[in-house]
């Protein structure tokens, strides 16, 4: 077997002479700083390279920015001249009419129209009745309703000694 131990380095145990060691470590610290002004230095020519290629390219976003607002104003402008008066599309609508005299009126509601609908009318109903439980400013002491004007749970709500089957007999 080898005398040497996996993992194991002989020189790290020596003890070492003090200025030997601060040596040694002074020596690492100016590799790291070797290294780290390296990697600056990169960032750096990076940084220019990609500020200088904005630059160059402002121009062109200026241009195609520019051309693209001219273009929008020029299509709202010629829209606007070339839209029919109102007399025109009135009399647009009375021939639609007449040719389909069936299409006038409202159609039938989209789902998403109904379903928005019935929750709406779920919500309002669920905050008249929170409002028509809250006890009225009468200037009594207790805020409490009384016990006959209580909501009694129902069904699977209720507790299991207030609910009563149809029979009347036990639950």
């Amino acid at each position: 077997m080898d005398k040497r131990t996996a993992g194991v380095n002989e020189e790290r145990n020596k003890p070492t002479d003090p200025a030997v060691e601060a040596e040694r470590l002074e020596e690492k610290v100016e590799a790291i700083r070797d290294n780290l002004g390296g990697l600056v230095g990169e960032l750096d020519r990076r940084r220019h390279r990609l500020t200088v290629a904005g630059k160059r390219a402002l121009p062109y976003v200026a241009g195609v920015a520019g051309t693209a607002a001219l273009g929008i104003t020029g299509a709202l402008i010629w829209r606007r001249r070339n839209r029919p008066s109102r007399a025109r599309r009135m009399l647009a609508a009375l021939r639609r009419i007449s040719a389909h005299p069936d299409r006038v009126g409202k159609s039938e509601p989209s789902v998403i129209r109904k379903i928005l609908a019935a929750s709406g009318a779920a919500a309002a109903s669920m905050l008249i009745r929170r409002l028509m439980e809250r006890p009225a400013a009468t200037g009594t002491a207790s805020a409490r309703p009384p016990e006959r004007a209580r909501r009694r749970p129902i069904g699977l709500f209720a507790p299991l000694a207030q609910r009563t089957p149809a029979g009347g007999g036990r639950p």
